[in-house]
């Protein structure tokens, strides 16, 4: 058996990039919103959240008031998809988005 291979071991993995980096341009803000509006609820309430703050959509259905400082304008991300503990800054826009 010494003479056979381990085929994975040849199998070379490519490189992803780590992690996305877009931002919406156009005119897809407002085609976003119009389809929200269309689709009804409070999803569109959410939309300015998530653009404001690039927030994954697990993390803002996890969010929690005690995890809010609105002194220091942050909010802290516990249970994410990186592993790794976040730090979100709240402009503004975001409080205003909150207090609704």
């Amino acid at each position: 058996m010494e003479s056979l291979s381990n085929p994975v071991e040849m199998v070379r993995r490519s490189k992803l990039p780590s992690g996305r980096d877009r931002r919406l341009v156009s005119d897809e803000e407002s085609r976003l919103v119009a389809a929200a509006q269309n689709y009804g609820g409070e999803i569109v309430r959410i939309i300015p959240w998530a653009i404001e703050t690039a927030m994954r959509r697990g993390e803002i259905a996890a969010m929690r008031w005690d995890h809010v400082n609105r002194t220091v304008r942050v909010l802290l991300i516990l249970k994410f998809k990186t592993d790794t503990l976040r730090r979100v800054p709240l402009s503004l826009k975001v409080l205003a988005a909150l207090d609704e």
